[in-house]
């Protein structure tokens, strides 16, 4: 399964999770942000251990299969967390995944990969990943989504933008969502601050 927006994978962890995530993509915020939904609902649905994986060269996939086939007497659900410096996996890795993600147990998987392009598209792990799991790309926003990025943001955090204030936003943040989403809570700070006061 694939998922295009923020809003698409709120809907989908609502309901029955799936053996895998996918996460990546050109803007850090929105995957940030997409991972810790994924976390909170894997939590919610019973994983009570996270296990975290930084992916570099060297890594031992051997050593990864046997641990994520390791259950204790008193196993619990476990989140299985892969961060990947790139989508580009060894043949050994490529399998790991794939074979991982066809008999998953009760164990979920996270991958995060903080680049994406259209090469990694057509890899067969990235294939059996969207076939029994999700592939959530954020691609960063274009030029005419980041207004109403803004507001929509403003709005979470209880602020309505005048249309002045947008388009300052947008000069001053140059289509960086972690900048614009730093300025929103100083601002919204600075008004409960205001509040207080007075």
């Amino acid at each position: 399964m694939r998922l295009g927006s923020a809003e698409q994978l709120r809907e989908h962890l609502g309901g029955r999770l799936r053996p895998a995530y996918l996460v990546a993509g050109d803007e850090p915020l929105l995957v940030l942000e997409a991972v810790d939904q994924i976390r909170k609902a894997a939590l919610a649905s019973g994983c009570s251990e996270r296990l975290v994986y930084d992916v570099a060269a060297g890594f031992d996939w051997a050593d990864w299969r046997m641990q994520t086939r390791s259950y204790g007497l008193f196993a619990s659900r476990r989140l299985l967390e892969l961060r990947l410096a790139n989508p580009r996996l060894t043949a050994d890795g490529a399998e790991a995944v794939a074979a991982f993600v066809a008999d998953p147990g009760d164990d979920l998987l996270l991958i995060q990969v903080p680049e994406w392009s259209k090469a990694a598209e057509g890899m067969p792990w990235v294939a059996a990943v969207e076939r029994d799991g999700v592939v959530a790309i954020q691609r960063a926003l274009r030029a005419e989504e980041l207004p109403v990025w803004l507001r929509a943001r403003a709005r979470q955090l209880g602020l309505v933008l005048g249309e002045d204030a947008v388009l300052e936003l947008v000069a001053r943040v140059e289509g960086n969502l972690l900048a614009a989403q730093q300025r929103s809570e100083e601002h919204t700070s600075e008004l409960q601050s205001l509040t207080t006061i007075s």
